[in-house]
């Protein structure tokens, strides 16, 4: 087994491993627990299999880099994943691969992954609205890069749905290529990235689809063609996502949201409608003025030619009947 791990053969060392154990585990006689040789056997396959687990997890971290640039103000951020696959590690990760599935730590391997390129690569490209993707071969293999930029006042409800998508289906198709395409065992209809999506693709199209898809429906039925072009990315990327093998047939998150998305844009009205209600009725509509005898109207308009008449008669009857000095006098109230 000692042979296996150092020509990296983890899959033969694996196998060596479960067999030992296979034999272990048949008792050949009822004493036998009290023979020294069995329980120095057993001691040597436990050392020999955490030999090999952490061979396996060193060899995954060389092979799989992560360099985050921390964010600093007025200075964006920079996400570079190394997959140093070339040179004299050729072939390695798919060895890597075999034997972490063998030993069953390949999921808590791919778990952590997920994590790291949800938290480092989707999340920011979601919820901030500047994002670069670039990439490049070297001599030790390739690597991934993505530059965001610092953050900015401005409007970040409507996120560019269309940029999202493609920022998100570059990223998904450099891991395929590079990394992703490798089938855990020979036997398997399977690779990493299906692998993958059991742990992120559902977390990543909920975040996308509520804060990306949901916020840029418009509110205003003059804005309908939108809400179209919405629905044709929506559809786009779920058949992009299930070419990846990124999700499975049964996913059916984007399909919900383009089946809901009239309702969601009736919400969207109704909540707009709404917001101007309630700023209405909280608006001071009520104002008035305080009038009394210590503080009257002021004095009266002179009188103008009406319609029907000349001035001159107006003035005559004016002259004729005299008011008295209270007759447009208020008693005390309050006027809007």
């Amino acid at each position: 087994m000692e042979n296996a791990i150092q020509l990296n053969d983890y899959a033969k060392a694996a196998d060596d491993l479960q067999k030992v154990k296979v034999i272990l585990a048949q008792k050949v006689i009822d004493q036998e627990d009290q023979i020294a040789i069995m329980t120095t056997i057993e001691q040597e396959a436990s050392i020999q299999s955490e030999r090999l687990i952490s061979e396996l997890f060193v060899k995954w971290k060389e092979l799989i880099v992560w360099s985050v640039t921390p964010e600093k103000d007025q200075a964006g951020q920079k996400v570079e994943l190394r997959l140093n696959t070339k040179g004299d590690n050729e072939g390695l990760m798919e060895k890597v691969v075999t034997g972490l599935k063998k030993v069953n730590r390949l999921d808590d391997r791919l778990r952590r992954f997920a994590e790291s390129l949800y938290v480092h690569m989707i999340h920011p490209v979601v919820m901030r609205s500047k994002g670069t993707f670039s990439s490049e071969e070297n001599a030790a293999g390739s690597v991934f890069m993505l530059e965001i930029a610092a953050e900015e006042e401005e409007d970040l409800a409507v996120r560019r749905p269309q940029q999202v998508v493609s920022l998100i289906e570059k990223l998904l198709g450099f891991l395929k290529h590079y990394l992703l395409h490798i089938k855990p065992s020979p036997d398997s209809g399977d690779d990493l990235m299906l692998l993958l999506g059991d742990f992120v693709a559902s977390k990543t199209l909920e975040l996308v689809v509520k804060e990306c898809f949901i916020k840029a429906i418009p509110s205003s039925n003059k804005d309908l063609e939108q809400l179209n072009g919405i629905i044709s990315i929506t559809n786009k990327f779920h058949k992009q996502l299930l070419e990846l093998k990124f999700i499975s047939h049964d996913n059916t998150i984007l399909p919900d949201f383009v089946q809901n998305v009239n309702t969601l844009f009736a919400n969207k009205k109704c909540q707009e409608l709404l917001e101007k209600a309630r700023k209405l009725m909280t608006t001071e509509v009520h104002n008035t003025v305080k009038v009394t005898q210590e503080k009257p109207l002021g004095e009266l308009p002179p009188l103008v030619e009406g319609a029907g008449g000349k001035k001159q008669k107006t003035d005559e009857l004016a002259s004729e009947v005299p008011l008295s000095v209270n007759t447009f006098r208020l008693p005390p109230c309050h006027i809007r």
